[in-house]
C-alpha cells in the first residue's frame, strides 16, 4: 500500500527526529500527568511512536506551521481509521486536540463549563 504524503516545503524534521520529538512527548506527559494523551488508559492503549509514518510527520508539521486545513485533517483522519493502526489512530486524537488548541486557542480555556 502506498503511503499518502501531503506534499513538505522543506525537509525540516526526518522521521528519526519526528519519533525522538513525540516520544518526548510522551516522557513529559508521563512525568507530569496533566494529559493522557499518548499513555495508556481504561479505553486505550500506550502509543508506540515506532508505527508512526512520514504522512504523520508532515501532519505534525503543517500542525505546528498553522498551515494544517480542517478538510485536509478529516481526510487524513479517514486514511488512518481505513488503516486501523491503533498507534495511529492515538496520534490522530492528539493532533485533534490540538489543533482545537491552534485554531480558537485561549477561547477553550475561558468556557466555564
Amino acid at each position: 500500500m502506498k503511503e499518502h504524503m501531503p506534499r513538505r516545503e522543506d525537509d525540516s524534521l526526518d522521521i528519526l527526529e519526528f519519533k525522538r520529538k513525540i516520544r518526548a512527548l510522551k516522557e513529559e506527559e508521563r512525568a507530569h500527568k496533566k494529559t493522557a494523551h499518548f499513555m495508556k488508559t481504561s479505553f486505550s492503549p500506550e502509543l508506540n511512536e515506532e508505527n508512526l509514518t512520514g504522512e504523520d510527520m508532515a501532519i505534525w508539521e503543517k500542525l505546528q506551521a498553522k498551515t494544517l486545513s480542517l478538510p485536509e485533517f478529516e481526510a487524513y483522519r479517514a486514511r488512518v481509521r481505513k488503516e486501523g493502526n491503533t498507534d495511529r489512530q492515538i496520534f490522530v486524537a492528539f493532533i485533534a486536540n490540538k489543533m482545537v488548541d491552534v485554531l480558537y486557542g485561549d477561547e477553550t480555556r475561558t468556557l466555564d463549563l
